[in-house]
C-alpha cells in the first residue's frame, strides 16, 4: 500500500499559504507519497498552477457554502460554527 498525505488549508495554488501547500504536495509526491490538498476556496490561478490544483486539489463545498459561511459569520460573529443543525 502507497503512503497517502492530505493537506488542508482555505485556499490552493493562491496568496502565500496557497503557494506554500502546492510545494508541500509536489515535494509529498516527490518523496513517494499520493497527495491531495482539501482547499474550500477558488481564486483565478496562472495556467501552470490549474494543472497542479486539478491533479492535487479536493474542493470542499462550493461557491455558496463559502458565501453562506461569510454571511452567517457577520450576522452572529460565530466563526466556522455556521452550519444551521449546531446548537
Amino acid at each position: 500500500m502507497s503512503k497517502r498525505v492530505l493537506l488542508i488549508n482555505s485556499v490552493l495554488g493562491f496568496g502565500s499559504t496557497g503557494n506554500i501547500v502546492l510545494d508541500l504536495a509536489k515535494e509529498y509526491e516527490q518523496n513517494g507519497y499520493k497527495a491531495k490538498v482539501a482547499y474550500g476556496r477558488t481564486f483565478k490561478v496562472s495556467e501552470d498552477k490549474n494543472a497542479d490544483m486539478y491533479k492535487y486539489g479536493v474542493r470542499i463545498g462550493n461557491d455558496i457554502d463559502v458565501k453562506f459561511h461569510v454571511l452567517h459569520t457577520r450576522l452572529t460573529d460565530k466563526h466556522a460554527r455556521s452550519y444551521i443543525h449546531q446548537r
